[in-house]
């Protein structure tokens, strides 16, 4: 079940109460670290971490299931990730998790809206290992034809699966009603139907089109000298070429929001406990706004003492879990509640949120709720950046959403 309603009026009182500010006009330095683009067009980003015995090599193409143009595409850009670990031209299938398994490491790969990202965590010896490694499955897969056919049904068993799941069923039919006419609005792994109809030759070209080095970033974390890093990186990525092709523009802009409220009912036999979401369509992930959306979140949420926590969990009983979070993408972004709760009592449940999210739009925060929602959203935030593989991937994050990874400190 989710519930869709307009943001505005309650974001922009928040945005009142709240101190602004957390971004200076300057970015912030970060410690000892380089960013440099190569003459090719790759972004490189180096943040050391002293006396880290591991590091962490990331490659992020800036391209998700929000590159897909049209229904022939949907699913290419996970069905990408699948196929770098399927052979390359100089690696076999298998080669690879072996390799980085054999050297102390790990390797894996996500796909989201905006991004597909491949990052490996090895002993900080084995760095260019690891560089070599992401640079050769990323940029050169094989694209065997049985391999494809087969990881094809292999990708399809995991659309399966996601009809199993009622958590992945409400969150699909939730962003789809968030974005109409827009492809964050269709489902990251696309359908059984248009990833099975979709050829080599398509595949193919859609890597070709979007794998390239002007539209990707090299991050790496962890314990290591900078020179040495730099000689690898330009060892192993230096020589990639650009298509003669522009890169293309994104396949939809729009920015129509749901004539709400909108409330869909969504039923599944698999559940036990109604999920309920309520949505809004919030700004980007990098707006500068983004960060008071994360204060929001911990005023209402975080903690025994958020006002949705106590005030209707702990008080009410009308809920067995509440929680809230900002999810904000580069075309924009919904903010939104969740909750589980009895059939009896989802009405009620759904009731109370409102009134309190009206309250909160009526009410400002007090000086002692926001210490402490800055308190806890600052802790989590450190908490994100002790490990070397955390650590890039917020490092990520705030590049391709904010245009800059050392503004992270200013957060």
């Amino acid at each position: 079940m989710s519930k869709l309603f307009s943001f505005q009026k309650f974001l922009y009182a928040m945005v009142i109460a709240m101190v602004l500010g957390f971004f200076p006009s300057t970015a912030a330095q970060s410690g000892v670290d380089e960013s440099y683009v190569l003459p090719n067009g790759l972004k490189v980003i180096l943040v050391p971490q002293p006396n880290n015995p591991v590091i962490t090599a990331m490659v992020m193409i800036k391209a998700g299931s929000a590159s897909e143009n049209g229904e022939n595409e949907y699913g290419l850009a996970h069905l990408m990730e699948h196929m770098a670990f399927k052979g390359t031209e100089k690696r076999g299938v298998g080669e690879v998790s072996s390799e980085v398994e054999t050297n102390g490491g790990n390797i894996n790969a996500y796909t989201s809206y905006d991004n597909t990202v491949y990052h490996l965590s090895l002993p900080a010896q084995s760095v260019e290992l690891g560089l070599d490694i992401l640079s050769d499955i990323v940029f050169h897969p094989s694209y065997d034809p049985n391999e494809y056919a087969l990881e094809k049904e292999v990708v399809v068993e995991e659309i399966k699966r996601s009809y199993d799941n009622p958590d992945q069923i409400v969150w699909t039919k939730f962003m789809d009603q968030s974005f109409p006419d827009h492809p964050y609005g269709h489902p990251i792994l696309g359908s059984t139907e248009t990833v099975r109809q979709a050829s080599r030759d398509t595949a193919f070209a859609f890597h070709n089109k979007y794998y390239r080095p002007d539209n990707s970033l090299v991050i790496v974390t962890g314990g290591f000298d900078i020179q040495q890093v730099k000689a690898m990186v330009d060892k192993h990525f230096s020589d990639l070429k650009n298509p003669p092709e522009s890169l293309p523009k994104p396949s939809s802009d729009s920015r129509q929001e749901p004539k709400g409220p909108i409330v869909e009912v969504v039923k599944n036999e698999l559940v036990t406990v109604p999920k309920v979401i309520l949505g809004f369509r919030c700004p980007s992930g990098g707006s500068s706004e983004a960060p008071q959306l994360d204060l929001l979140s911990s005023i209402l949420s975080q903690g025994r003492s958020g006002r949705l926590t106590e005030n209707i969990k702990t008080k009410k009983a009308l809920v067995s879990d509440i929680g809230s979070f900002a999810f904000t993408l580069i075309e924009g972004g919904v903010f939104v509640i969740d909750l589980e709760t009895d059939v009896s009592k989802a009405p009620d449940a759904i009731a109370a949120v409102i009134e309190e999210l009206n309250g909160l739009a009526s009410t400002f925060p007090t000086e002692d709720e926001l210490a402490r929602a800055r308190a806890l959203t600052g802790k989590s935030f450190l908490d994100r950046q002790e490990s070397s593989s955390d650590l890039a991937a917020l490092l990520g994050t705030f590049q391709v959403y904010f245009g800059d990874y050392r503004l992270r400190d200013a957060y």
